[in-house]
């Protein structure tokens, strides 16, 4: 649902992450919230971005600076999120 949050991920000892999957709205924008408490959590706004193309599949790597990290739909969509860590 529009809003909804994806589980936190701990990010600890690894230097970037990766998030991957589909969404059934191929417009629908993802926001990347981090934490370093796993309780306040703030939207990095360089970390949008979008499904895209008729299959509305969606990829984003970046260089983690918290502990924590979790993944907002701005949109209403059914969606598969994956992530991988990596050091």
């Amino acid at each position: 649902a529009q809003g909804d949050f994806t589980t936190s991920v701990d990010v600890a000892n690894h230097r970037k992450a990766a998030v991957y999957g589909s969404s059934s709205n191929n417009a629908l924008e993802l926001a990347v919230h981090v934490s370093d408490d796993n309780i306040v959590f703030f939207e990095a706004p360089n970390l949008s971005f979008f499904a895209s193309g008729s299959s509305g599949d969606f990829y984003a790597k970046w260089d983690q600076c918290a502990r924590y990290f979790k993944v907002q739909y701005k949109g209403a969509a059914t969606v598969t999120t994956k992530y991988t860590l990596l050091d």
